[in-house]
């Protein structure tokens, strides 16, 4: 189903409100609402990314895709070892001795990374990462999450649409049916894994660069077939 055909679907299952009851606009807002939420709570291939970008030397901060929810790994391409995740210690611990060397670790606040130790050359590094997929506009959109999963979308939808009408009855029905039909429901990622030695192999590698405040998105980190 495309966001079109999705949003009669719902309008379907909430008893045909007319658009004084249910504007087009509102009906895509629960639509999406939805779409977010199954993308943003199951594993998919289409809203797992990879990109690359450089590091500056003498700079320890660089900043995060905005599409970015979940941070999965960060790699130095550069050394092809894996960048370590730790917590806040680490940065609260260091010195401002001006050290430099190969980043090795790494601590994630708020929509950017800080490394440690500080670069002391360009390196290239590589994150995976779970992405909120775009929004969308036009009834022929299309989802990116796989067709299996596109029911979903409307039942949760329509769990959206009795709680802004305050109907407990209608929203704890809606509730129940959406996580009867999620109950036995493997994701592509679930399902694949039978066929695996080691992993999930991950999408196209897209390639940008950005640096301390600077935009991340240069156009290239949209989903690819």
């Amino acid at each position: 189903m495309n966001f079109g055909e999705t949003k009669a679907r719902l309008r379907k299952a909430v008893k045909n409100p007319d658009l004084n009851e249910l504007s087009d606009a509102d009906c895509g807002a629960y639509v999406i609402s939805g779409y977010v939420d199954l993308a943003s709570r199951y594993p998919y291939h289409q809203t797992r990314k990879r990109c690359t970008f450089d590091t500056v030397i003498g700079e320890e901060k660089y900043q995060l895709p905005t599409d970015l929810t979940a941070l999965y790994r960060v790699k130095n391409m550069t050394t092809g070892r894996k960048i370590w995740k730790k917590g806040d210690r680490l940065i609260a611990d260091r010195l401002t001795d001006g050290f430099r060397s190969t980043p090795t670790r790494y601590v994630r606040y708020r929509n950017y990374i800080e490394f440690a130790p500080t670069p002391h050359a360009i390196e290239t590094i590589e994150i995976w990462y779970n992405a909120v997929p775009a929004t969308l506009d036009d009834d022929a959109d299309e989802f990116v999450l796989p067709v299996t999963w596109h029911d979903g979308i409307w039942m949760r939808a329509k769990w959206y649409y009795f709680i802004d009408r305050g109907d407990l009855a209608q929203k704890a029905s809606a509730d129940a049916d959406y996580k009867l039909w999620l109950s036995d429901k493997p994701s592509e990622i679930d399902e694949e894994t039978r066929d695996m030695d080691s992993g999930v192999e991950m999408p196209e590698l897209t390639r940008g660069q950005f640096s301390r405040g600077g935009p991340f998105d240069d156009g290239y980190f949209d989903f690819r077939d």
